[in-house]
């Protein structure tokens, strides 16, 4: 990247721990994020081609992270007008960055300090639907879901206390679960997970049921279709559709 035609300086070192996210499309040029060794988040910016870097906690007072994961979404519409990433400050709560394209264009930040705190090395997952922007992290044996609506009013829910039998060995997450989510339809939610005891968990929120905006409920599919044991450390991945596909490397042989 340093070698990159117009990059402007050299490229701030990568974190051990990092994660990497892409965001943006088309016009608005595309976007790499990871955080440096300092706990800044970095940008990497590629209108056609590579332009430069910015340092986010550095040039814009943002909170430094605390750790070197991250989620994103790139989804525009009435909850956001562009990019979206997110991370885990140094007292591990939920930042949230908005790019905004009005003026020069710049990040701006929300932190959801009311929620509780992840666990330090926890993973993060985001989804976009037509109502909301979510995030999702481990806070010791729970999920909590942060969420943004389009007036950008703040809500959170410890999605594990909200289902019943969620925090059972076979189907509560440990503090080093990976995490994968989708939106579907107008407001749709699921979110994947391996248990304590290796099985694959689907929390997925059905808003036809009668609570006021749906209700959350919790499927074992490692029980429910006799799959293989997640592998603990396994990364995980869902392409969003009506029955959506999920990848993940399994316990008895970890190259399949």
């Amino acid at each position: 990247m340093d070698e990159a035609p117009g990059a402007d300086g050299t490229i701030p070192s990568v974190a051990r721990d990092s994660g990497l996210v892409a965001t943006g499309s088309g016009a608005k040029g595309q976007r790499l994020a990871y955080v440096d060794i300092y706990g800044s988040v970095v940008e990497l910016i590629n209108d056609g081609t590579w332009t430069g870097f910015r340092r986010l906690v550095t040039e814009d007072g943002i909170p430094a992270a605390g750790s070197g994961q991250l989620a994103a979404t790139s989804a525009a519409g009435p909850v956001a007008d562009g990019p979206v990433v997110y991370y885990l400050d140094a007292e591990y709560h939920v930042v949230r960055l908005e790019w905004s394209d009005e003026g020069p264009g710049r990040w701006t930040h929300r932190t959801a300090s009311d929620a509780p705190a992840g666990s330090p090395a926890s993973a993060l997952a985001a989804l976009a639907t037509g109502t909301h922007h979510c995030a999702y992290y481990v806070s010791g044996w729970h999920i909590i879901e942060v969420s943004w609506d389009a007036e950008l009013t703040q809500g959170r829910t410890d999605l594990t206390s909200w289902v019943k039998g969620a925090d059972e060995p076979n189907t509560a997450p440990y503090a080093l679960s990976s995490l994968a989510a989708e939106g579907y339809g107008s407001d749709g939610r699921r979110v994947f997970y391996p248990s304590q005891t290796g099985d694959l968990i689907a929390l997925v929120l059905d808003i036809h049921l009668h609570r006021v905006g749906g209700e959350w409920l919790s499927a074992d599919l490692s029980t429910d279709t006799d799959l293989p044991a997640v592998a603990r450390r396994t990364p995980l991945a869902v392409i969003p559709a009506a029955g959506p596909r999920v990848y993940y490397l399994s316990e008895e042989d970890p190259w399949r």
